[in-house]
């Protein structure tokens, strides 16, 4: 187990533990060689005890692979790859800012609409891009603590530890892994597809703007404006979609969500306060 004061591969002192993710602990690491530069450093260990050494070697490649493939701004970049002692470690950009988590906890438990919708568009815009990849790629555990709203204000997709490609021609995941309240009940059964993020993003803004957690609800949400009135008709009606137990009856997938929510975004009859608060954010 790495502790503060190592340095890995001659090149990274760890500082710190910046937090466990649902794949592994994540430190923050020091560059000795590019002074002033700091990184979140990730232990890759598939594992389990089921798995041979070279199985273990292949899902590590395998996931390296993925981590290098992917490309987009609102995900935190691959800066290395490196191993000691035969452990693979990547060396990931440190996105600075605060969970929605953490944002929600400092607003008094619940966030505005127009910040949520704003956010929750952010976040389906990423999704859409894992989602439009070839094969699809499904990350299975949207929350508002896997959410980082940055310095300029912009939404981050944080720990793809247990992201998945899309086949629909396999019976379903390896194993159930996920957060309870988050996951959509074919999550508990072994199967995902990019509407389970769906229905995971729809969880996260139920929950930032009613303060509930999802997972009291067994599935059945009520309707968010009964708790918080000054949600309206149409914040409603899609995070409810988003919420359907069946996943044909959902949006699809990020893209499909994506529009749903620009559409509210663009009603023009909104409230002078809620439109200046708007404002203050970037979709």
């Amino acid at each position: 187990m790495l502790a503060p004061d190592r340095i890995v591969a001659g090149q990274y002192q760890v500082m710190r533990l910046l937090g466990e993710g649902a794949s592994g602990r994540v430190w923050l690491v020091r560059d000795l060689k590019e002074r002033g530069n700091r990184w979140a450093l990730k232990e890759l260990t598939p594992g389990g005890s089921e798995l041979s050494p070279r199985e273990s070697r292949e899902l590590v490649a395998k996931e390296i692979r993925f981590l290098r493939s992917l490309k987009h701004p609102g995900l935190p970049k691959l800066v290395d790859v490196i191993e000691e002692n035969g452990i693979e470690y990547v060396v990931m950009e440190r996105i600075e800012g605060f969970t929605l988590e953490q944002v929600c906890a400092n607003q008094g438990g619940r966030l505005k609409p127009p910040d949520v919708v704003n956010w929750g568009t952010q976040a389906a815009r990423i999704l859409n891009y894992l989602h439009s990849r070839t094969p699809a790629v499904v990350f299975r555990d949207v929350k508002p603590s896997n959410l980082m709203l940055d310095a300029d204000g912009a939404i981050r997709l944080i720990d793809l530890g247990i992201a998945r490609t899309f086949n629909p021609t396999r019976p379903g995941d390896t194993h159930c892994i996920g957060t309870p309240g988050y996951c959509p009940p074919e999550q508990y059964q072994g199967r995902t597809s990019p509407a389970t993020d769906v229905y995971a993003t729809g969880a996260t803004m139920f929950n930032l703007l009613s303060g509930e957690d999802p997972e009291k609800c067994k599935f059945k949400f009520p309707l968010v404006s009964t708790l918080v009135p000054e949600v309206s008709e149409a914040v409603d009606a899609v995070i409810s979609r988003c919420l359907l137990t069946n996943p044909a009856d959902r949006y699809q997938n990020g893209g499909e969500l994506v529009e749903a929510l620009r559409g509210i975004l663009a009603v023009k009859r909104v409230p002078g306060g809620l439109l200046r608060l708007l404002k203050r954010f970037r979709v």
